[in-house]
């Protein structure tokens, strides 16, 4: 599978044992490696319609099996003492960041990293950086009705620093609970 002279400085073949070897040394885990042979998937795609390669080599490599976490959904039960507890006074500030991941679906560490001048409530999205984001590339997330009448009520777009000074998030992958303390009330699933 000839790469273009041009390329590389000189022709070279690629075979599916080579993408196979390369992804066993450079990834240390099942996950690494499934999400390895995708981005070289699509380098060697691209490299095949471009005409620098006659096949994509990585099509005969069998993706790794991993199996994928379950994340478990909030029961209303949960939802109601979570919006019970950021109606109380003490907690009211913190309230913007619940709606947040209830409404939004943002990832706990996620919100704890956001911004009031990263909620755009006249465009109706949420940007989350780079620096914030678990991915690490950033996204926006629509605002919808709900989240934006909870968040008007908040005074988003006249607010400035964290969207939620006082929460802090863990989780304990041993026994996958996980925790919400707010201001020391401590919420936990």
């Amino acid at each position: 599978y000839e790469i273009m002279p041009s390329l590389v400085g000189s022709e070279m073949c690629i075979r599916d044992r080579h993408c196979a070897r390369f992804l066993e040394t450079a990834f240390s885990s099942r996950r690494q490696r499934y999400k390895g042979r995708a981005v070289m998937s699509g380098v060697l795609s691209l490299s095949l319609r471009r005409g620098w390669c006659g096949e994509n080599p990585i099509v005969r490599v069998e993706p790794p099996a991993f199996r994928e976490r379950t994340i478990a959904v909030l029961v209303p039960e949960e939802i109601k003492s979570l919006r019970d507890v950021v109606e109380i006074p003490e907690f009211r500030d913190c309230a913007p960041a619940v709606w947040v991941m209830l409404y939004a679906g943002i990832r706990p560490g996620e919100v704890m990293r956001l911004r009031w001048n990263d909620v755009d409530m006249e465009e109706r999205v949420i940007s989350v950086r780079s620096v914030a984001s678990k991915t690490g590339g950033a996204r926006h997330v629509t605002i919808h009705a709900v989240l934006r009448r909870l968040l008007a009520e908040y005074g988003a777009g006249e607010r400035d620093g964290l969207l939620c000074p006082c929460l802090l998030y863990t989780s304990d992958a041993a026994d996958d609970r996980i925790c919400v303390d707010l201001g020391g009330r401590r919420i936990t699933r």
